[in-house]
C-alpha cells in the first residue's frame, strides 16, 4: 500500500482551522479502511490503526509491539531516529523493567488513596487562581492566567518544589511538544531541569519530605533493586515536565468548547454531578496528537493487512475512540456519555500513568470555573481564538475571557 496522507501537512492545517475537526486518521478511516498508510512528521512511514478494537491491541500487545521507538518521537523531526535510551526513560521500555518504573509512578499518581488526598490541594491552587485573576485587567488570557498556573502548582505541589520555579517546568514541557524546535534549544532546556531536578535528589536523601520524590526514593532504597541516581533523575524530570502541559492545553480546550456548544455548558451549570462524565466526554470528543507509535517486534496482521516485523504501527487514538462500532453518535458532544471507554489516555501497559491526576484536575477546574464565574464568556468569537502551530498537542494558544465577577470560594 502506498503512503496516502502526510500527517505533518494535515496537523498543521487542523491548526490553522476549526480547533474542534477530527483527529487526524479518523476523517481518512471511510477512504483508507481500518487500516492506512501514513508519513509522520518526522518522516517515517508507518500502518495508522483506525479501529477501537484494532488500536486498543496494538496498545495493549507488548509481545507484538514494542514502545523503544518512543510514543512522540514520530512527531518531532529532532527526536528521529531515536537517540539511545537514557537511564529511566521508562516511556520507551518494555515488560518488567517498564513495571519497575511504573510502579513507583502508579503509587504516587494513581493511587486512589494517593489521588484522594490531592483533592484539597487542587481545589485550594484553583480558588487562588482565580482569586488572582479576579481583580486583573480584562480581557484575561485564561490559558496563561488560569490553565497553565493551575497545573503548574499541583505539580509544585506535588513535588514540593517552589512555585517561583516554574518557567523551568514551562521550557522544559515546552520544549517536549515542540514541533519546531532545535535538538540544541531543547537539550538546553532539558540540562537545566534535570540539572535542578539533581539538586533535589541531594536534598530529599537529607530532608525527606511528604512528596512524591521522597515516597520514590525511601520505598526505592528498601527494595531489592534500588533506582540509581541517573534513573531517579529522569523519574523527577518526568514528574516535573510531563504533567501539566498536556493538562493545561486540555483544560483551555475545555473552556473554549463549551463556549462554542452553550447548551451543554448551560446543561453542565444546572447539573455539576455531570463534571466527572463530563471530563472524560471532552478527552474522548477533542482532537490529540495523531497517534501512539509502536513497532512490529514480529510479523502479524491487522485487519487483513499483513504487518512485517520491523514496520511501525501509530495507534490512532483519536480514530478510535470515534468508531461508531463503540460509541453511538460519536461526533456529538455528550457530556453524560456512559460508558465511555475511549483510548486518549492510552491502554495497556503504557497507558497515561497520570490520567488519574489529570481527570482530578480538570474536574475540580470545571466545576470551580462554572460555579464561581457564571458570567465568563469567551471575549471574541470562537473563530477568532488563536490556536497552537507549533506543539504536537492541539488547541488553543491563547484564550481570552470576560466575566462580570468572580464569586467568593466556597468553605472547604
Amino acid at each position: 500500500m502506498s503512503v496516502s496522507t502526510d500527517l505533518s501537512a494535515r496537523a498543521v492545517d487542523r491548526a490553522r482551522g476549526c480547533p474542534f475537526a477530527a483527529a487526524a486518521g479518523h476523517e481518512e478511516t471511510d477512504l483508507n479502511g481500518p487500516v492506512a498508510r501514513v508519513r509522520t512528521p518526522a518522516g517515517i512511514d508507518a500502518w495508522m490503526v483506525n479501529r477501537y478494537d484494532d488500536v486498543r491491541d496494538v496498545l495493549s500487545d507488548a509481545t507484538r509491539f514494542s514502545s523503544g521507538a518512543g510514543s512522540i518521537n514520530h512527531m518531532l523531526p529532532r527526536m528521529w531516529p531515536p537517540q539511545p535510551m537514557e537511564p529511566g526513560d521508562f516511556n520507551r521500555m518494555d515488560g518488567a523493567e517498564h513495571l519497575r518504573f511504573r510502579r513507583a509512578f502508579g503509587i504516587e499518581l494513581g493511587a486512589a488513596k494517593r489521588i484522594d488526598g490531592l483533592r484539597p490541594a487542587v481545589q485550594r491552587i484553583v480558588d487562588e487562581r482565580l482569586d488572582a485573576i479576579a481583580g486583573a485587567e480584562q480581557p484575561v488570557d485564561l490559558h496563561e492566567l488560569f490553565s497553565k498556573p493551575v497545573t503548574t502548582a499541583v505539580i509544585a505541589d506535588l513535588m514540593d518544589v517552589p512555585y517561583e520555579d516554574r518557567q523551568l517546568f514551562h521550557d522544559s514541557a515546552s520544549a517536549a511538544l515542540d514541533i519546531n524546535i532545535d535538538v540544541e534549544t531543547a537539550t538546553a532546556a532539558f540540562d537545566k531541569l534535570k540539572a535542578y531536578v539533581r539538586k533535589l535528589l541531594v536534598d530529599r536523601r537529607e530532608n525527606p519530605g511528604d512528596d512524591a520524590l521522597s515516597h520514590i526514593i525511601t520505598r526505592s532504597e528498601a527494595g531489592e533493586k534500588p533506582f540509581t541516581d541517573d534513573e531517579l533523575e529522569s523519574i523527577g524530570f518526568a514528574l516535573i515536565s510531563a504533567g501539566f502541559d498536556v493538562t493545561a492545553g486540555m483544560l483551555t480546550f475545555i473552556m473554549l468548547t463549551l463556549f462554542e456548544f452553550p447548551d451543554e455548558m448551560a446543561r453542565l451549570v444546572e447539573d455539576p454531578s455531570l463534571a466527572p462524565t463530563a471530563v472524560d466526554e471532552f478527552v474522548r470528543y477533542l482532537p490529540g496528537n495523531v497517534g501512539i507509535l509502536r513497532q512490529a517486534i514480529v510479523d502479524t496482521e491487522i485487519a487483513g493487512v499483513q504487518i512485517k516485523a520491523g514496520d511501525y504501527v501509530l495507534a490512532g487514538i483519536g480514530a478510535g475512540s470515534h468508531d461508531a462500532e463503540v460509541f453511538p453518535d460519536p461526533e456529538k458532544l455528550d457530556l453524560a456519555r456512559t460508558p465511555n471507554s475511549h483510548l486518549n489516555f492510552g491502554r495497556g501497559p503504557h497507558a497515561c500513568v497520570g490520567q488519574q491526576l489529570a481527570r482530578l484536575e480538570l474536574r475540580v477546574a470545571l466545576e470551580t470555573v462554572l460555579r464561581r464565574v457564571p458570567s465568563l464568556r469567551c471575549a471574541v468569537p470562537v473563530s477568532e481564538v488563536p490556536l497552537r502551530e507549533d506543539n504536537i498537542v492541539p488547541g488553543p494558544a491563547h484564550l481570552p475571557v470576560v466575566f462580570d465577577e468572580v464569586l467568593p470560594a466556597q468553605e472547604q
